[in-house]
């Protein structure tokens, strides 16, 4: 017997579809993140007292500020652009607005952006 060989398909080309699956995949399961993130800040929001401190990557985006996303050619959402903190807007999570953060401190790898909930707590 004799093997005839077959033709071994191109190596690292996924096919088109495949590959927009993928990425569109990826950037479901980050806005589901990011709105369950939204969700525990506005909960931890409605309990705190005096403030409410979220640790975050230093060149994340505070939970508070809209992350576009913008269309290529075939109009597949796939790249995103951030926008900082100071450019960003408010962004309604429901019936309740996500806030923009009183202010931030910055390490050197992390962020913590804080809200003020009650500024003239009752001692």
């Amino acid at each position: 017997r004799t093997m005839e060989s077959q033709p071994s398909p191109p190596q690292g080309d996924l096919p088109l579809t495949t590959s927009q699956q993928k990425k569109q995949s990826l950037l479901l399961m980050d806005r589901k993140r990011e709105q369950e993130e939204r969700e525990l800040l506005l909960l931890a929001l409605e309990t705190a007292q005096l403030r409410v401190v979220v640790k975050r990557p230093i060149h994340a985006n505070a939970l508070g500020v809209v992350t576009p996303i913008l269309e290529d050619e075939e109009g597949n959402g796939t790249s995103s652009v951030t926008t900082g903190m100071e450019g960003g807007e408010s962004i309604t999570e429901g019936s309740a607005t996500v806030p923009k953060p009183s202010y931030t401190i910055s390490g050197t790898v992390n962020r913590w952006d804080v809200y003020v909930v009650n500024s003239n707590p009752r001692l």
